[in-house]
């Protein structure tokens, strides 16, 4: 009985896993409930190579793979290539982290966001918008 219960265990924990990577790269949006809140950035989880490529000391955060010209990251400042380590006050360590925080909030919200930028850390304040229509 043990052993079936390892297995199922095991099983459901590389389920969860794969979907966690999956979804690391994806653009950042999620239901929240009706009002979806947007930040208009494509990130990735931080590896250690990607950190250290990068001349960075930490491997955690995410990194900002592309943002979205006029949308509520880029008129806060932020720019592709920064990395979040923070979020409302949350250390970043994963981009389902981000991308959970942002989801639970509502558009018009202004959430501090610390990232790495050339080497120096930097708080902006960004105000979340809703997506633009498809």
């Amino acid at each position: 009985m043990e052993k079936i219960f390892l297995i199922i265990m095991t099983v459901m924990m590389l389920c969860s896993v794969t979907t966690i990577a999956a979804a690391e790269e994806q653009p950042q949006q999620r239901d929240s409930g009706g009002q979806q809140s947007w930040l208009g950035i494509k990130i990735r989880t931080l590896t250690a190579a990607l950190a250290q490529q990068m001349g960075l000391k930490d491997d955690k955060g995410v990194l900002l793979v592309d943002v979205a010209e006029g949308g509520p990251a880029a008129k806060a400042g932020l720019k592709k290539g920064d990395v979040v380590v923070e979020c409302e006050g949350v250390k970043i360590s994963k981009a389902s982290q981000l991308t959970f925080l942002v989801s639970v909030e509502t558009p018009g919200t202004q959430v501090p966001v610390k990232v790495i930028r050339d080497g120096f850390s930097i708080t902006v304040n960004v105000t979340l918008g809703e997506p633009p229509p498809k």
